[in-house]
């Protein structure tokens, strides 16, 4: 296991123990952090810390995905979008913010985009889609 994947484990187990946290957060990226907290579904902690981490990196493709997904969840579709285009902007390429816009027009209900980026996707057969 990856370390962050590892200290993402510990913020899960150790509340669940009882435990503190404190020294762990110290030690996780706030993007951990941030997805802690999303699996948690505690979706304004999330959103506060992805905000907080963007001022001060606001190139971060990985930041406003986070983001976009904390939108998504709360169906606010509008800003999802927003902060899609915004970590697509800085990744054009990436196949994962290109399946994440396609998984958004299908849950919008924009059935004729998402089909024109998943048919965009299968045509980007060199893509290893399954991370």
């Amino acid at each position: 296991m990856k370390r962050s994947g590892f200290y993402l484990l510990i913020m899960i187990i150790m509340p669940a123990l009882g435990l503190s946290t404190s020294y762990g957060a110290d030690l996780l990226k706030p993007t951990d952090v941030a997805r802690t907290h999303i699996l948690r579904g505690e979706s304004d902690k999330a959103l506060s810390v992805i905000k907080s981490f963007l001022i001060n990196n606001p190139g971060s493709s990985t930041g406003y995905y986070l983001e976009s997904v904390i939108y998504r969840r709360q169906e606010q579709f509008d800003m999802a979008s927003e902060s899609l285009a915004k970590a697509r902007n800085l990744e054009p390429d990436s196949p994962r913010l290109l399946l994440a816009q396609a998984n958004l027009y299908y849950e919008s209900g924009k059935m004729e985009d998402a089909l024109a980026a998943y048919l965009r996707l299968k045509g980007e057969s060199k893509y290893n889609l399954a991370y």
